[in-house]
């Protein structure tokens, strides 16, 4: 389902249903006349999900930067974890925390400069 709009006075013209196809139940705006419309889709949905958002930035003369929020597979235990890891290569900073989306306790914390993060992941021998 969606709301329907004039593109040019905002005017709400009314509500439009889609099955397989559209059925356009408005040919112009009966203040303006415009025909052009703008849509305002509505999504409702009630699923469980886990997500997770990762970002890495690169920018002309600066080092990257990367950046995970979200939730993701305990590894121990079963279940899952709330995630934030920041790495500012640009600022030599490291942040990680871990916590129980239950529980709201911290599991991991770790903030540091990125140079003495050391011995971790790949790094790890």
């Amino acid at each position: 389902m969606s709301n329907v709009y004039c593109r040019n006075c905002k005017s709400f013209l009314g509500k439009e249903t889609y099955g397989n196809e559209i059925k356009k139940t408005i040919a112009k705006c009966p203040n303006c006349g415009c025909t052009d419309f703008d849509y305002e889709i509505i999504l409702d949905d009630n699923i469980s999900m886990h997500e997770q958002i990762k970002i890495k930035t690169k920018e002309t003369g600066k080092k990257p930067s990367e950046k995970i929020f979200g939730e993701e597979p305990r590894r121990e235990g079963g279940g899952f974890v709330q995630k934030t890891r920041i790495i500012d290569r640009e600022n030599d900073k490291y942040f990680e925390k871990v916590t129980d989306p239950e529980t709201q306790k911290v599991i991991h914390l770790c903030d540091e400069p990125l140079s003495e993060h050391t011995g971790h992941g790949s790094a790890k021998r």
